[in-house]
């Protein structure tokens, strides 16, 4: 079964499926053609910067939430089991870990193994 699309481009980060655009339009990942791929990695990696501040404002309000609640924050787990905190890697790293930016390359790559765009 199909998860359903996301409600914006930040959303569309953490999920594999969907890329929703700049009009808050879903698009399929298997639906698009080679060069939207190419395209929406490009303005990813452009804006890298901003949608990783984006996400480290949801994740420090997910994470009080969290911890408000009495349950351990993902974050706190992550840096304990020794992930390296936010600020010791860079946005493109970030990035790059994403579940869709993972799932941009990789559909790529199924499609043309030696596109370069399907590489990280």
């Amino acid at each position: 079964m199909d998860e359903p699309a996301p409600a914006s481009s930040f959303a569309a980060l953490g999920q594999g499926t969907w890329w929703v655009d700049a009009e808050d339009r879903p698009h399929r990942l298997v639906d698009m053609s080679d060069e939207h791929l190419s395209n929406v990695i490009g303005h990813l990696l452009v804006h890298a910067d901003t949608y990783r501040s984006w996400w480290q404002v949801g994740a420090t309000h997910d994470d009080t939430a969290t911890i408000a609640e009495g349950r351990w924050a993902a974050e706190l787990v992550a840096r304990s089991a020794g992930a390296p905190a936010p600020w010791e890697i860079t946005s493109t790293a970030w990035l790059e870990a994403t579940a869709l930016m993972r799932a941009l390359r990789a559909e790529l790559r199924r499609r043309h193994p030696e596109h370069p765009a399907g590489r990280g």
